[in-house]
């Protein structure tokens, strides 16, 4: 049965069950992690951190989690931490030359080497509410070490309520750096344009610098356009648009795919209010925000998942449908979010109210997508005694001497143990330091990747 927390992540696990067909929390018969994904996939919920607004998950060995926060300055400020919440840094609190006022929306460069966020101009003729980094007006790009460094500004746009920016993304290869730039302020009076007319913004990536080979795209008419990041082999954007004047903001934003080189086009959601796309490491799904299934009036979002072909679209998350055990009690939105390095972890924002504030959640799988493929699960891998006190016997199928590595990593996504270069089938593993819990037990070589849960007690 799956473990669902929404408490803080050093809180003990708790059970529950939910009947309903591919929403109990339990993988049955004819289930499987494509078709029910919350069921087969899905292991835990946890409320990571009680403060923290949008994030990103560095890819490189750092594994830092980047994110933005509202101090008590009334400001947001960028931050890094680890994934067990510890090591919490704020990068630009009191920076000598970064503007002390709303920083925010960080996203890491592959190398883990940059980190580009958005900075308020210092002074400007606007009010700062709607200069926080879920707005963006009057911001400019900037970029910083992840020590904190060195930081320069990446953009210089004018000092007017008709300009700003949102959502920066690396390129996967880092060659690039997408965005969406507004180009004119709102405008109250045409439908499709409460929140002004914007731009997708793609431009080549050489560090502390300027920007160059700058182009500008807007596949539709002249409205709201939200970047959220590349395709894996960087050709395609995936961004939130209403895309045509005439289509409201609140009701008609979907989901669309652009191929930045052939101009081709795809709409991957159709109903309700959809937001903050991105794919799995491994390029096989789509997770996004969307108010889907939820109430009429003052709906909130969930996260889904669906096939990058917009097919088999199912749900993860139930924050927001009432009864259910996973519910806060109000409507929230489950918005920007980030993958670790190996798909088996999203970090996510569930903001509340109007404000950019909000609280950071981590949905744990059972293994990352690709664990789950038709030829490891051929391996007929077994472990036993499972729960074990002292020792487990692993036992698996490799009938052409592959040569794996073994890990057993902890709910935080941290390798505890390492076994490399194993051929044999047959292989023992001792507890040795670690402590009573639930691990990850992972068998993986350079192209495949089988994940099981192991219980210590």
């Amino acid at each position: 049965m799956k473990k669902i927390l929404l408490v803080l992540i050093h809180i003990g696990l708790v059970n529950f069950s939910y009947s309903q067909t591919c929403t109990n929390d339990t993988c049955e018969t004819g289930e499987d992690l494509w078709n029910c994904p919350r069921d087969c996939w899905l292991d835990t919920v946890v409320l990571l951190y009680p403060m923290g607004g949008r994030v990103d998950w560095a890819k490189d060995t750092s594994n830092l989690i980047a994110f933005d926060r509202e101090n008590s300055d009334g400001f947001f400020d960028v931050f890094t931490m680890k994934p067990d919440t510890s090591q919490v840094t704020c990068l630009t609190c009191g920076h000598p030359t970064i503007p002390q006022k709303h920083n925010g929306q960080p996203a890491w460069h592959p190398s883990g080497n940059w980190i580009v966020f958005q900075v308020e101009k210092p002074s400007h003729a606007g009010i700062s509410f709607f200069s926080s980094p879920g707005r963006g007006i009057y911001n400019d790009l900037w970029v910083m070490s992840p020590d904190g460094v060195t930081a320069c500004p990446l953009t210089n746009l004018p000092n007017t309520g008709d300009y700003g920016v949102l959502h920066p993304h690396f390129s996967n290869d880092g060659t690039k750096l997408a965005w969406s730039q507004l180009t004119k302020a709102a405008d109250f009076g045409t439908t499709g344009k409460e929140v002004g007319s914007w731009e997708l913004h793609v431009a080549d990536f050489n560090g502390c610098g300027a920007l160059t080979n700058e182009i500008i795209f807007q596949p539709g008419d002249s409205v709201f356009y939200e970047n959220h990041g590349f395709s894996p082999d960087d050709s395609c954007l995936l961004f939130t648009s209403n895309l045509l004047v005439g289509n409201p903001i609140l009701t008609q934003c979907n989901i669309y795919s652009f191929n930045i080189y052939t101009s081709v086009l795809k709409k991957l959601t159709g109903m309700k209010y959809n937001e903050h796309a991105s794919y799995t490491p491994d390029g096989s799904k789509i997770m996004w925000g969307t108010t889907l299934q939820n109430q009429i009036v003052n709906p909130g979002m969930d996260l889904w998942i669906m096939n990058p072909d917009s097919t088999n679209k199912q749900r993860i998350t139930y924050f927001n449908k009432p009864g259910h055990y996973e519910s806060v009690g109000s409507k929230v939105t489950t918005v920007d979010h980030s993958w670790n390095a190996t798909g088996d972890r999203l970090v996510f924002h569930v903001g509340v109210g109007p404000s950019d504030s909000g609280s950071m959640y981590m949905l744990i799988f059972n293994g990352p997508m690709i664990g789950m493929d038709e030829e490891m699960e051929n391996m007929h891998l077994n472990i036993y005694p499972n729960p074990f006190h002292e020792f487990s016997t692993i036992e698996f199928e490799n009938p052409m001497n592959e040569i794996f590595t073994l890990e057993i990593v902890n709910m935080m996504g941290q390798v505890l143990y390492t076994n490399a270069n194993i051929v044999e089938e047959k292989i023992r593993i001792n507890r040795n330091e670690l402590i009573n819990g639930l691990y990850f037990l992972r068998l993986r070589n350079s192209n495949k990747i089988v994940t099981r849960k192991i219980l210590i007690e």
